[in-house]
C-alpha cells in the first residue's frame, strides 16, 4: 500500500469530527451546557463573522430576529466556554488615543483555520480568516 493520496472529502470528515469532538467532550461536558443547537448556532455565527467586533448584545438581538431566544448571559458564557477550550480568541479592541483597551466591541478569531472549515462546510477563505 503506498502513500495515502490527496482526499478533499476525507479531509473535510476528519475536521468535522475533531471539531465535534473538541465541542461535546470539552465544552459541553466539562461546562455543562445544556443547550448544544445553540452553542453549535453560536460557533456558526462566530466563524462567519470572524475579525469583526461584536458582542453578546448583538448575538442576542441577532438570535431573537431568527426566533431562537436565549440571554445575555447565556451567550457571554458560552463564548467565555469556547475561548477556554481554545476553539476562539478574544481579541479586545484598543484605543489608540488613550492607550487602554477599549470596553465592548470584542472581535473573535477561531483559534484554526481547519476549525472555519469544518465549522462552515467547505474549504476555508484563508483571507478572510486572516
Amino acid at each position: 500500500m503506498g502513500p495515502l493520496s490527496w482526499q478533499p472529502g476525507l479531509c473535510q470528515t476528519c475536521l468535522e469530527g475533531v471539531f465535534d469532538s473538541v465541542l461535546l467532550k470539552n465544552v459541553v461536558a466539562r461546562c455543562q451546557v445544556r443547550n448544544v443547537a445553540l452553542l453549535k448556532r453560536l460557533m456558526r455565527l462566530v466563524a462567519h463573522r470572524v475579525g469583526t467586533p461584536f458582542n453578546a448584545h448583538s448575538v442576542v438581538r441577532f438570535l431573537k430576529n431568527q426566533k431562537a431566544g436565549a440571554s445575555v448571559e447565556t451567550i457571554q458564557a458560552y463564548l467565555d466556554h469556547l475561548s477556554a477550550a481554545c476553539l476562539v480568541h478574544p481579541v479586545s479592541r484598543w484605543d489608540i488615543r488613550g492607550r487602554t483597551h477599549l470596553a465592548l466591541g470584542e472581535k473573535y478569531s477561531l483559534c484554526d483555520v481547519g476549525l472555519f472549515s469544518a465549522i462552515l462546510g467547505g474549504p476555508a477563505d484563508v483571507n478572510a480568516v486572516l
